[in-house]
């Protein structure tokens, strides 16, 4: 269980140090820093920030305690614009060891998060890869040489399309570039099958529709469309077959970097999205659905604890329907924020309480 966080130059929070239970609700005003203790406990946790990530201009420090059979065990980030520094028990390790190492992951629920079916495209890629992220420790890498690959290729196309290089001279960079697509590709694909295999989640929660998931990937189409078992090929070929275009416009048109996932309920053998025909009320369970299933493939990967970061909880629920939600969530702990006192109940009477003044 973690037991303690420290936090020290983070966004609004000078520093903070806060000891935490099996149930804790963190209770303040606006403007307390909530939210950022949380966020900094997710980012602590082998997290991402949140969606819109703003530039970091500061040093932030963070260390969380975890108690284990045999004592006390603290990790620690150390960030700045330049790097980040992870430690275990104040010795320097890799960000990858770091993540492989800690005993739990973290599932991060905010305000922000009902937007995942309103906004863009980009919004829901970022959420797919923050949660592979957590699951995989190499999995920041295997994106990172993606993207850096991606970006090589884009500017040898204008270099090209200027008369500055030779059409040949993509040969290497689309060879590497399908080698970076399939096994991004591949990281995508487990958690699309993965929610399509789990979407009986939706139909009990919301059981008056058919909720049905989509995935979309041209690289997946593609694959269908030429049944072909190679994804790394599937890109090469077609590369190879839209190189005028790719020259044209400068960009590569096809990847993992434009995939996108949308839910539809079927209505008289009509697909209708969700966040079109459900209430705003009814996408919200859609959404803490959607968050069921993280938790569940993060358990299936990991064997791991799972830590439910619940930021201003009453903004999107009353207090007995978050107090149901929550139940419903298979966590170890339960972290909420929430600008007042807890509702009366026997339930939220189990949760300490810590009262933070405005930052």
């Amino acid at each position: 269980m973690l037991v303690s966080f420290f936090i020290r130059g983070f966004r609004g929070v000078k520093e903070a140090r806060l000891f935490l239970t099996r149930k804790t609700a963190l209770l303040g005003p606006n403007g307390s820093g909530k939210t950022h203790i949380l966020e900094g406990i997710h980012i602590a946790s082998g997290g991402s920030p949140t969606y819109l990530q703003a530039p970091r201009k500061e040093d932030a420090f963070f260390e969380i305690g975890f108690d284990e059979e045999v004592g006390m065990k603290s990790f620690s980030l150390a960030r700045s614009d330049e790097k980040d520094t992870y430690m275990i028990q104040n010795k320097k390790i890799s960000g990858i060891k770091y993540k492989e190492s800690l005993p739990y992951r973290t599932v991060f629920i905010s305000p922000f998060d009902m937007n995942l079916l309103y906004f863009s495209p980009g919004i829901r890629r970022d959420y797919v890869d923050n949660i592979l992220s957590r699951t995989y420790a190499q999995f920041s890498k295997v994106k990172r040489e993606y993207e850096g690959t991606m970006r090589q290729r884009n500017a040898l196309l204008k270099k090209i399309r200027d008369g500055e290089a030779r059409s040949a001279d993509l040969d290497y960079w689309d060879k590497s570039f399908a080698e970076k697509a399939e096994i991004y590709h591949l990281y995508r694909m487990r958690w699309a099958d993965f929610v399509e295999k789990n979407t009986d989640i939706f139909s009990k929660i919301l059981p008056e529709y058919e909720i049905v998931f989509s995935y979309t990937s041209k690289i997946e189409s593609i694959k269908l469309e030429k049944k072909s078992e190679s994804e790394k090929e599937v890109v090469r070929q077609y590369l190879e077959e839209n190189r005028e275009r790719d020259i044209l416009t400068g960009h590569t048109h096809i990847g993992p970097h434009l995939d996108d996932f949308w839910f539809f309920i079927t209505k008289e053998d009509t697909k209708i999205e969700t966040s079109t025909y459900l209430s705003r009320g009814e996408n919200k369970v859609l959404l803490f659905s959607l968050k069921q299933i993280e938790i569940l493939f993060l358990k299936k990967h990991l064997q791991l604890s799972i830590i439910l970061l619940f930021d201003d909880v009453f903004s999107e629920l009353d207090g007995n329907r978050a107090e149901s939600i929550i139940e419903n969530f298979d966590v170890d702990q339960v972290i909420v924020s929430a600008p007042r006192m807890l509702p009366k109940s026997k339930n939220w009477d189990s949760f300490s309480c810590i009262n933070l003044d405005p930052v």
